[in-house]
Order: structure tokens, then sequence, then C-alpha cells
């Protein structure tokens, strides 16, 4: 039995009264996935607009604005979802029907998505293509009578609350469908962990030495592992995915201090110097909209206020280049590569970012955000992809970093996601709480004392424990001066800086080896702020310099090897030699490249190898060459490797982008020739083009040739490759166009200009009457049947004359019989007596032609012409 009651216009009460209620918290963990738990449970939904006051809805250029709601369930842990998006798991065709269904459309499709020109192309497996699609519905039609039944019957009982009745009735629809085992679920939205109140000025204490910075201190050992990093060298750098929002890029992606534009703040905002390299990989996977991750972060933080350039500080955390004379420096600032990946905080976002994260080839990958998940959301996350996305990460050996949030509660009681994830299988996301600073005038970092700091969540989630309060970079927020980033959002990527210095030295570290390293016993634990027993304490601190040492052990260093020649960024026009790359390689105990012998185990031939075109050259003397003229155009990286004789290899990377010489074919129109002059008819027209690609010199095949934009070309045999095509020309100033692609792609063309004069006046002639396929009745072997047509002679004082004839139509036109001639197209004809409708009942077939001839005024004939119509008599006998 359904109860509804409503006690005001904002809260509706709904109860369902079914059997006994279960006293278990989450009877067999049925999430969204359509198994009902074995007991029947009670649930009921409150519709109370007071457990939200956040932001009402995400503005977007792509999709608009986007309505929000909140829905907390029995335990009290609230989530956010667009309250008019949900996320499908299916087949297109799927999709599409399901959209149908609810008056939807797919706003977009979580998939990897398309890197930016000038950046590597995405490694994706397919299973990610496409992984799950947004639909956005209308709900309003949905009633909420069964949203209580079918939530009993996914396990979802006790009491729940929405924000709005759009985010019950959405709730409704999705619960409706899971019980139908579709895989639906809501779009739930994040927010990044920040402190707003926090300053943000220049180093007004005129420290520009990042050694010196207390947040980087011999007390978790930062300076001492940049210092070892550099004596040391890496294997190769580290490809960092920040999933963030608000980076300090212009609109074509380029980092504001070099290029500024509307994306990068108000107007005058572009001072200082941005540690982002100058074209960063880069994608904003709001909307599937544009390939470039620049503009203020369109969500808003902790407390729901805005935090514009959260991501860039994020990144400038992790990757701030070091020693560089500008911008702050990040924990990994030697190693990391950064890949800027826009969000807004819904789901669907953040699952497109971390699929494009692992298409990219991230090592590491970094949120600092992050939102308590109620049990609706935890299920509705195991169905819309941010689980397989996260678990496809993880599962392939990449670290996961995340903040653990700054609302000072239990990150595992309250279920904060991503920071608390663990797919079972041993590996999870690795959670960062924020430790105790206090910070100088400025906000700057007076160190850390080992302790929790007062607003970081904690608990049992929280597997280690980083500084806060970093320097950051300048954004469009700071008027040129150094940011400051704090809260657990600075000790995450803090941490993921650590990370990529360690996975920097040995690439071989999986993310839960990095993870043991960092979090290994011989690391310190910290101690803890709260004294209450059932408070955990301050796990371990991290320690940079053990960490990067330990992950260090047992290799050799490797070789020192750089590519001088091309440039990283050239661009190369292909000619008829072969492109040249060059390399200095050098090693502690081999000495400089090239050398006198080499070895399989080392030392080693330089090797060159693009991610576009495969391998490429070796070479002893570092020198190679390869021909691109048949090779694709546009950027590739090239990658040259070396190995020492102690059996350690070193690579070196740079992108050039490749082009053809993009000299267009000059096709000429041999016939018609310009300003010719002819009757409008159908002609053939021929003509050629002139090839100078490499590989392709004289003319171009007749296949590549086309005439008016579509009408394709035939070759003239033995004509030495010209080219015809039949055309039809119609009366007046015409133009042919002959167009031409050659072999990279490149398009000529050329025209002509034609007279072309009317056709030859025509009689037009027409029978009217009886119509075509008509069937006309005869009785007892007679009737009636009236003759008509039309005539329009070619010359308007022209005389016509006329004649009728029949015949049957199986037995064709030579058997045809006069029925009558004169001056009139129009007369009535008796077919008594023509031998048609010898019996009743039979259906004759006949053929009735006009034949019209034209005369001038001298009776001189100047014309004719002919019409025909098919049609049925129909024999019957009149009783």
């Amino acid at each position: 039995m359904l109860i509804q009651r409503i006690t005001n216009s904002a809260l509706v009460l709904c109860v369902l009264v079914s059997g006994s209620v279960t006293g278990a918290d989450e009877p067999n963990q049925p999430g969204l996935a359509g198994q009902a738990p074995a007991a029947t449970v009670v649930a009921t939904h409150v519709i109370d607009p007071n457990v939200y006051s956040g932001p009402r809805k995400i503005t977007e250029a792509i999709r608009g604005s986007r309505p929000l709601a909140a829905m907390v369930d029995r335990s009290g842990v609230k989530s956010i979802f667009v309250s008019n998006e949900v996320i499908v798991r299916a087949p297109l065709a799927n999709a599409v029907a399901f959209a149908k269904t609810y008056s939807g459309s797919i706003v977009r499709t979580i998939g990897p998505s398309t890197p930016a020109p000038g950046q590597p192309k995405a490694l994706v497996s397919k299973a990610f293509t496409p992984l799950a699609f947004v639909v956005r519905v209308n709900p309003s039609a949905m009633s909420l009578a069964k949203l209580d039944i079918n939530s009993g019957k996914l396990g979802f009982n006790g009491l729940s609350k929405y924000s709005s009745k759009e985010g019950a009735q959405l709730a409704a629809l999705i619960f409706q469908e899971t019980v139908k085992k579709n895989k639906v679920s809501f779009n739930f939205t994040s927010v990044s962990h920040v402190l707003t109140s926090t300053a943000e000025q220049r180093d007004q204490n005129g420290v520009s030495d990042a050694f010196l910075w207390k947040e980087f201190d011999s007390g978790v050992g930062g300076q001492k592992a940049w210092a070892f990093v550099a004596a040391k060298g890496i294997a190769r750098r580290v490809r960092v995915a920040i999933i963030d929002g608000g980076f300090w890029l212009n609109s074509k992606g380029v980092p504001c201090d070099l290029s500024f534009d509307a994306k990068c703040g108000p107007s005058g905002t572009a001072k200082g110097s941005s540690d982002l390299p100058a074209a960063p990989l880069q994608f904003d996977t709001i909307g599937d909209g544009s390939l470039f991750a620049g503009g203020p972060n369109p969500n808003n933080c902790s407390g729901g206020k805005p935090c514009p350039w959260h991501g860039n500080r994020s990144a400038s955390v992790a990757t701030g280049v070091l020693n560089n004379r500008s911008g702050a420096t990040g924990t990994g600032g030697q190693v990391g590569v950064p890949i800027l990946l826009k969000v807004d905080g819904s789901d669907d976002t953040i699952i497109a970012a971390l699929i494009d994260a692992v298409g990219y080839g991230a090592d590491i990958i970094n949120l600092s955000l992050g939102a308590p998940c109620n049990v609706f959301c935890r299920s509705g996350r195991s169905m819309n992809g941010y689980t397989y996305a996260l678990d496809t990460a993880l599962d392939s050996g990449v670290l996961v970093v995340a903040s653990a949030g700054n609302d000072g509660i239990d990150a595992r009681t309250n279920n904060v996601w991503p920071c608390q994830y663990s797919n079972g299988k041993g590996n999870g996301v690795y959670c960062v709480g924020a430790l105790n600073s206090a910070t100088d005038t400025f906000g700057y970092s007076l160190g850390d004392d080992g302790n929790a700091a007062s607003y970081s969540n904690f608990g049992t989630t929280v597997n280690i424990w980083a500084p806060t309060n970093i320097r950051a970079m300048p954004d469009g927020a700071t008027g040129g001066r150094l940011a400051v980033h704090s809260g657990t959002s600075a000790s995450a990527p803090y941490v993921t800086g650590v990370a990529a210095m360690m996975k920097a030295i040995n690439p071989t570290l999986s993310g839960n080896q990095i993870k043991d390293i960092i979090g290994n016993a011989p690391f310190t634990p910290g101690t803890s702020i709260f004294g209450l027993p059932y408070h955990d304490p301050v796990s371990f601190v991290i320690q940079p310099y053990k960490a990067v040492v330990a992950a260090a052990g047992g290799y050799h260093l490797a070789p020192e090897i750089r590519i001088i020649s091309p440039a990283n960024g050239a661009h190369i026009v292909t000619g008829e030699a072969g492109v040249g790359f060059q390399s200095v390689v050098a090693d502690v105990n081999d000495g400089s490249w090239p050398l006198s012998g080499y070895a399989a185990n080392g030392p080693t031939q330089v090797s060159w190898v693009s991610d576009v075109d495969g391998p490429l050259a070796t070479s002893g003397d570092t020198v190679g060459f390869f021909d691109f003229r048949s090779a694709a155009e546009g950027p590739r990286r090239v990658t040259a490797t070396v190995k020492n004789s102690a059996g350690a290899s070193k690579s070196a990377a740079i992108t050039i982008s490749i082009t053809h010489p993009h000299v267009a074919p000059s096709p000429i129109i041999v016939w018609p020739a310009n300003g010719a002059n002819f009757q409008a008819g159908t002609y053939t027209v021929t003509g050629y083009a002139k090839s100078t690609d490499p590989g392709e010199l004289g003319n171009v095949d007749c296949s590549k040739l086309v005439w008016n934009s579509s009408i394709a070309s035939t070759p003239i045999p033995g004509s030495n490759g010209q080219c015809q095509a039949r055309i039809e020309f119609a009366a007046g100033l015409r133009g042919l166009e002959l167009a031409a692609t050659g072999k990279y792609g490149d398009t000529g063309t050329t025209m002509v200009f034609v007279n072309v004069s009317p056709p030859t006046p025509q009689l037009v002639l027409q029978i009217v009457q009886p119509k075509n396929g008509v069937t006309e009745v005869s009785t007892n072997g007679g009737s009636n049947i009236s003759l008509s047509g039309t005539a329009t002679p070619s010359q308007s004082d022209s005389i016509l004359g006329y004649a009728w004839s029949w015949y049957k139509t199986a037995a064709g036109p030579l058997t045809s019989q006069f029925v009558r001639d004169g001056l009139s197209q129009d007369l009535s004809w008796n077919i008594a007596g023509t031998g048609l409708c010898p019996i009743p009942g039979i259906i004759e077939l006949v053929s009735l032609r006009l034949d019209a001839t034209e005369f001038n005024s001298a009776f001189q004939i100047v014309n004719s012409g002919s019409s025909t119509v098919d049609f049925a008599i129909s024999c019957q006998k009149l009783q």
C-alpha cells in the first residue's frame, strides 16, 4: 500500500509498507545491479530543499546550464548530481532508443578523446570505445508512486532525502530502469578540495630559492630528493595527469604568460610566468568540446566558494619546473610531463578524463577533488563507468592519487570518493591527508609539525600525509605573484610529484610498488592531534628523499642522450632527400659515442622510433636518415634510445611535424575552349592536370580529376594522360570547372566559360484523354470513347494537322489501325466494328496514338510529333 501525505509545499513524504524491515544496513550490498535482496525492505523518501544549499547549476559553454540536486541516503551521506542527465552504459542503438523513450537526447559520448594539434596520439584500448553515453532527459513525466517500491527492490531501505522534486523524479526513472537490469545511473558531481580563504600574493619574503621554502625542507626531505634526482638522472619523463578545473591557458591551449586572451582571466592579469610547457598535453572533457583545457574552473570548491585556477595550482605543486628562473616549483618538477584534463566535477567528465589519462599514457593520475558518496552514489558509480575507469587505470599499474578532503570528517565512514575507492584486487586510490602547517602573514608554509591539519579528513582511508600551503605558479587571480595552494588539494599533488620522481628513476615501478615504498615501515609515522581513541592517528608522513633513493636501489646509472637535430617542435617539409637525425650520447663508463664496438647487451647503437612511422633508423655514429615522402603528414613523437655497457638504457624524445610540399596540380581544359559557342545538349569534355609532387611528377591520374565538383573523369586511351566526361549544358552563359587533387591532398582548379544557345524549338504533344492506365467500359461490343489531346507548336503561326490510330498493345505498333484525321485533336471514337470486345467478360489492352504535323503559313512541314497512352477496355454485355 502506498500512502502519500503532503505536509507543505516543500515536503512530500512517501512510505512503502511491505512486509518486514531487514535489520542489515546494506542487505547483500545489492547496488544498482538489479539484484534484489533476499528480504523485503522498507524504503521512504522525503523532498526537502534544505538538504542542499550549494550551487544550483553548472554552467558550460557547450552544454549550457545543468541543474544540480542532492540526495541523502539513510546514513546521512549526501551526494550531488545533475538532475536532468543520466549515464547509460549500452550499445549506441540502445542508448538512442533509451533517449527516445524519455524524450531526451544524447549530449555526449564518454570515450577516448582526440589529442590537440601537435600532441601525441592517445594509445587507447578498444575497450574504451565508447564506454557510455550521457543522455539529457526530462524527468517531469515520472510518477513518484513507484520510487520507494523500486528503491526497496534494489535494497535501498530506510529514509532517503532529495533536494528537489525533479531530482526525485530522476531517481524514479533510474530505479525503474535499474530494476529492468539496464545500466542507467546518476551523473554525480564532485568538488575540489581547497581552502578558498588562503591568501594569494607575491612572496613578499623575497625568497626565490625553493631550497629555502619550508614546505620542501629537510623535515620531509624535498630538497634532498631534488638533489638526488639531479645527480642520479632519470630514465624517462613521467606523464602526470592532472584531472581538475581551472588551467591558466588561453583558447589555443598556450600558457597565458605566452599568449593572453579572454580565457586567461580579466584584462591586465597576464603577469608572471607559467611553469607549464608551451604546448602541454591537454583536453577539455566537458561536453566533447574544445581540445584545449584553458579557462577558469567551472565548478566551485569546498564550502561552495569559487576557486577559478584550482587545476593550475595542482599542476604547479606536482610538476612546476625546477630551476627555470620563473614561476614556482613542484615536487616532480624535474621529471613530470603534465597532462591537463579539464573537468567540471560531474561523473561523466571525470570518467572521460580517467579514460583520456590512460589513453595519453599517464603514469600517475592526480585527483584533487572528491565528495562523500552515499549508497546511491556508490551503487550508481559501479554502473556508470566510474569504477570501470578507475579499475582500468589501477589494474594497469597507474598510480591514482586523490585528496582526502577538507571537511574534518572520517573519510571512510563518509565514503569520500574517489579517495576511499579500492576494487578488492589489492588496487586502490592512494588517499592523501594534509599535515598541520603554520603559515606566515603571506600564507606560506612555516613547516609542518607531524600532526593532521584540523580541517583534513582522516580515518583508515587516508594512506599518507603530506605538507600543504605550497607556493604555486602565478595565475589569473594573483596579478603576477606566486599563488598558494592549500588544503588536501595541495597535499595530493605533493605526493604525486614525489611518485613522479620515483617513476622517473625506476620506470618499472607499478602504482602499488610506489605506494609500498612511500608508506614503508622505515619511514617515521607522524603523531595525531586527535586525542579521542576513535580517531585514527596520522599514519605515514611522506619522505621524498627516502622514497626516491629506495626507488633507485640496485640500478646503475644510465647513459646520457640528447637529440640535437632536428630541434624539438621542428616543422619539416619533405623533399627528395631523407631527414637527418643526430644525437649526442655520453656515459660515465663508456665515454662519448661513437664507440669502437657495440654488443646486444650494450653498449648499443642509437635507435630511432616514431610513434607514427615505427622504427626510423639505427646509427652507430648517432646520425640516421629517414625518408618521409610516403609518410602521413602531421606531428609525431620521435624517440632515440641507447644502452651502455652496464645494460642500462636511456631515451630522449622530440616532437616534429612533417608536411609535404603542398603544390596543387595545374588542371587544363582542352575542350571546350574559353568563350566557345554551341547549342544546349550533352557533350564530351576533355582535360588533364600536371603534378609536381615528389614521386608523382607528370599528369595526375584521371581518377583524381573531377568536373563541376561531382562528375568523375575517365581516361582517353592513347591520349597521353588526357581525361574526359559527359556533361549536359543548359542554355545561357555556363561555367565549366575542372579540379585535380594531388598526392598529398592538395586541389587545384581551372574554369572556362561558354555561351550555350537554346535548342531548336520542338512540337510538344500530349494525350489527355483517355488517361494512361485507365479502364474504359464497352457494352455489347460498342461504346464511344472520348479522345482529346493538347499540342504546343514550335512556332506561333503554325497550323497543326492531327491523326488518331490504335493497336492492341500486345500486337505492337506495326498493327496500328487508323481512326480519324483532321485539324482537331478532339473527337469521339466508337469502337463498334473495330474487332475489339468480340465477347463479353474480357479485358482488351489497347494503345492509342495521336500524331501531329506542324505546317507553316506556306503549308510546309516544319515539325512533327506523337504521343501514346496505354489503357484497358472492359467488355461487358448489357442485361
